[in-house]
Formats: C-alpha cells, sequence, structure tokens
C-alpha cells in the first residue's frame, strides 16, 4: 500500500501474514503511476 508522500517519492507499507515494513521508495512517479507499477510487479 502507498502510504504517504515523503521528499523524493513515497512510503509504502509491505505486508506479509502478521509482518509488515515500511519501504521508503525516492521516485518521479506519481502516486498512481507507482501504485500501478507496483502491480504489475506482484502479478509475476
Amino acid at each position: 500500500k502507498v502510504s504517504v508522500p515523503i521528499r523524493g517519492g513515497f512510503k509504502v507499507i509491505a505486508r506479509s501474514g502478521k509482518s509488515f515494513q515500511e519501504v521508503f521508495i525516492l521516485t518521479n512517479l506519481t502516486k498512481v503511476e507507482l501504485e500501478k507499477a507496483i502491480a504489475q510487479s506482484l502479478k509475476r
């Protein structure tokens, strides 16, 4: 889940079972573009 914008990118919450991890992604993509890119990579 793309959570909140940060300077230069976004904070993303990655979950697996009961565990979660905050991931900071530095990118020029918009939130929608980043969500699409993540969804596409998860289909593989």
